[in-house]
């Protein structure tokens, strides 16, 4: 079980992108995606941004 929070990302990542992964690691369940269906539609939301 891991106890710590993981570092903080890189700020050249853009921050779609950093928001995405930090929903991805969130250290409650609750707090993360309920599925990779939603994973993968927050991952699109992203890429269109970055588009």
């Amino acid at each position: 079980m891991v106890r710590a929070m993981p570092p903080p990302l890189d700020p050249a990542i853009p921050e779609a992108l950093r928001d995405v992964v930090g929903h991805a690691l969130a250290k409650h369940q609750a707090d993360r995606y309920p599925s990779a269906a939603a994973m993968a539609a927050a991952i699109e939301r992203a890429a269109r941004q970055l588009a």
